[in-house]
């Protein structure tokens, strides 16, 4: 009886044990693939939002044809324009 309890107990160890590893393991797995994908994507996003060291000169063109209505609504718009003004430069065309 002894004997049956004592097998009893080290399978019951075995089993515990093994399913401790075996879970620990695919929880290690799944956890560095979740912390990779989150930096490569964070990496993205911070290269997206980085500026380069010089940005371009650039034209915006207009073209506008006897709109005298749209073209009221068109500068207001062009002129909220989020980038640098000293490197931005307008022109009406028409």
């Amino acid at each position: 009886m002894v004997s049956q309890l004592l097998r009893f107990s080290a399978t019951f160890f075995w089993s515990i044990l093994y399913r401790f590893v075996y879970w620990r393991f695919w929880f290690t797995v799944w956890r560095r693939a979740f912390d990779d994908a989150v930096s490569v994507r964070s990496e993205r996003e911070k290269k997206k939002h980085e500026l380069p060291d010089e940005l371009p000169f650039v034209t915006v063109q207009l073209p506008v044809y006897n709109d005298l209505y749209v073209v009221e609504r068109l500068i207001r718009r062009v002129a909220q324009l989020d980038y640098i003004r000293w490197i931005t430069e307008i022109q009406s065309v028409g």
